[in-house]
C-alpha cells in the first residue's frame, strides 16, 4: 500500500517534483547521484548487484556492448516465463477472441513503452553506464523511499517462489502417475513437498553459476509447449470424438468472439505476470552498444513484439483446444497420462522451474537482507537465517492456497501494475525536462497502473473464489 500511495501522490500532485538534469551536470551525474545527494550505497544495494533483477526471471543481460539483435534476443529470453502458460486460462475466465487479441496487444505495447521509458530516464538523469533500477529511483524520486525497490523485489520474488511451488504441485502429479508412482505420492500435497525437498538444498548454494543454463531451459520448455499446443489444436485429439476428448467441467462456459466481461481483468492480471521484466531495463540499457533512447526503444518494441506473437499462439492454441474449460495453467488441461506430448511438456517445465527456484530465491534473500540492513555475504548468520526461514514460508503459502489462478491474479494485478506501469512512469515524470503529450501519457500510465492494482485485484479474487 505504501508503494501505491507514494507513487500515486507524486503523479497526482500539481507540484510534482521535477529534478533538473542540465547538460553541464550529465557528464558527472552518476557520481553526483551516488555521492552528493544520496546516502552511501550499502554493500548489498541493487546498484552493486546488477544481476539480481535479471535473476527474477532466471535470465541474464546481454554482454556489455552487445548488438541490437543480441540484446533483443536476450530480452525475449528474460521476458519469457511461466506467465505465458496462464493466458489461455485468463481468456477462459470470460473474454472473446477479438477483445483478447486487442487487450493483449495494447497491454504488451504499453509494457514495451514503459520498458523503453526506463532507458530514456537513464539517459535523462545521466546515469547511463551506472544506471540501475534503484539508482533511477534515488535520482528521480529520492533516497528516502528507495527502500520500496527492495520491498517490491522481496514481495515479487516471494510471490513467484510460491507460484513456482504451486505450479510444481500441479505439474508433478500427472508426471508421477505416468511413471506409475504410488497413487498416494501422485497427489498435490505430496508433490509440492517432494518438489520442495528437491529444491530446498539448492537454495543453500553459495554460487548459482551452474544453474545459469535454466534460463535457456525455460525458453526451450516454452517454445516446445507453444509448438505442442498448436499441434494439439490442429490435430483434433481433444475435439468431440477425438482420442483424448474429455467432457468439459459443468462450470465451463463458452463465450462469443466479441465477449467482454468484468473477468477480462483476469486476463489483464495474468499479463502482468507474463510481461513483468522491468527491473532488468537499466541493465539492458547498459548492455546495448551505442545506447540511445530511440535505439533502446527499438530493442524493447522488437522484443515485446516477439513475445506478443508467441503469447498469442499459446493463448489461442489453448483456447481452441479447450475453450472455456482451459485451466489456469494450460498444461493442466491436457490428459494427465495418455498424452505423451503433454507429459514431455510437463517434464521440461518441471525441470525449468526446479532449476530456476534457487535463482528466484537468491533475489528474495538479497532483497530481504537489504531491507533488514544486513549484509548478503554467503555464510553469515543472517544469510543462513534467511536461507533456512524464507523457503518454508513460501512452501506454507503454496500448501495453503490450492488456487493458482488466485495467486497469479493478485500477483499480476498488484506487483504487475506497480512495476510495469506506475514506477517507470513516475520516475520518468520526475526526471523529464519537457511536457506535452509524453507527460500526459506518463500520468495515464500511473492512473491505469493504480486502477489495475485495485480493481484488477478485486476482480481476480472474486473470480478465483467463485470458480
Amino acid at each position: 500500500m505504501a508503494f501505491v500511495l507514494a507513487l500515486a501522490a507524486c503523479a497526482a500532485s500539481s507540484t510534482f517534483p521535477t529534478p533538473q538534469f542540465p547538460a553541464a551536470r550529465r557528464a558527472n551525474a552518476a557520481s553526483h547521484c551516488t555521492t552528493q545527494n544520496l546516502r552511501p550505497q550499502r554493500p548489498n544495494s541493487l546498484s552493486q548487484r546488477p544481476a539480481t533483477a535479471l535473476l527474477l526471471r532466471g535470465g541474464s543481460a546481454a554482454a556489455p556492448s552487445a548488438s541490437l539483435l543480441a540484446t533483443t534476443a536476450s530480452l525475449v529470453k528474460t521476458i519469457m516465463g511461466i506467465g505465458v502458460l496462464t493466458l489461455a486460462g485468463g481468456m477462459a475466465a470470460g473474454t472473446g477472441a477479438v477483445p483478447a487479441t486487442v487487450v493483449q496487444t495494447l497491454i504488451t505495447a504499453a509494457s514495451a513503452y514503459s520498458f523503453a521509458l526506463l532507458g530514456k530516464t537513464c539517459a535523462i538523469t545521466g546515469l547511463d553506464d551506472a544506471c540501475t533500477f534503484e539508482g533511477l529511483w534515488r535520482a528521480t524520486l529520492g533516497a528516502r523511499t528507495a527502500w520500496l525497490v527492495d520491498a517490491a523485489i522481496a514481495a515479487l520474488t516471494f510471490a513467484i517462489s510460491a507460484v513456482y511451488l504451486l505450479c510444481l504441485g500441479s505439474l508433478l502429479p500427472p508426471v508421477l502417475a505416468a511413471l506409475r508412482a504410488p497413487p498416494a505420492l501422485a497427489a498435490r500435497t505430496p508433490a509440492v513437498l517432494l518438489a520442495f525437498a528437491a529444491v530446498y538444498p539448492l537454495c543453500a548454494l553459495r554460487s548459482l553459476d551452474r544453474l545459469a543454463f535454466s534460463s535457456y531451459l525455460g525458453v526451450a520448455a516454452i517454445l516446445y509447449t507453444a509448438a505442442f499446443s498448436v499441434w494439439r489444436a490442429l490435430d483434433g485429439s481433444y475435439a468431440s470424438g477425438g482420442a483424448l476428448h474429455r467432457p468439459p467441467p459443468p462450470a465451463a462456459a463458452e463465450v462469443g468472439a466479441w465477449t467482454v466481461t468484468p473477468n477480462t481483468l483476469v486476463l489483464v492480471a495474468n499479463l502482468g505476470v507474463a510481461l513483468c521484466a522491468h527491473f532488468s531495463a537499466p541493465q539492458f540499457y547498459r548492455a546495448l552498444a551505442g545506447a540511445t533512447p530511440s535505439r533502446f526503444a527499438a530493442m524493447a518494441y522488437a522484443a515485446f513484439g516477439a513475445v506478443l506473437a508467441l503469447s498469442l499462439a499459446i493463448m489461442f492454441a489453448g483456447h481452441a483446444t479447450f475453450g472455456g474449460a482451459a485451466a489456469p495453467l494450460v498444461l493442466d488441461s491436457y490428459h494427465p497420462t495418455a498424452d505423451a506430448g503433454a507429459t514431455a511438456a510437463r517434464v521440461a517445465t518441471v525441470a525449468s522451474l526446479g532449476c530456476s527456484f534457487p535463482l528466484i530465491f537468491s533475489a528474495l534473500r538479497e532483497a530481504a537482507l537489504s531491507l533488514g540492513g544486513a549484509g548478503v555475504a554467503p555464510g553469515t548468520a543472517a544469510w543462513w537465517a534467511a536461507t533456512l526461514a524464507l523457503p518454508p514460508l513460501a512452501l506454507a503459502v503454496a500448501l495453503a492456497s490450492e488456487n493458482l489462478g488466485l495467486v497469479v491474479g493478485v500477483l499480476g494485478s498488484l506487483l504487475g501494475g506497480a512495476i510495469i506501469y506506475v514506477a517507470p512512469a513516475a520516475m520518468h515524470l520526475a526526471s523529464s525536462e519537457g511536457g506535452g503529450g509524453g507527460r500526459l501519457a506518463d500520468v495515464a500510465l500511473v492512473v491505469y497502473g493504480v486502477a489495475q492494482m485495485t480493481v484488477g485485484t478485486a476482480v481476480s479474487v472474486r473470480h478465483a473464489t467463485r470458480s
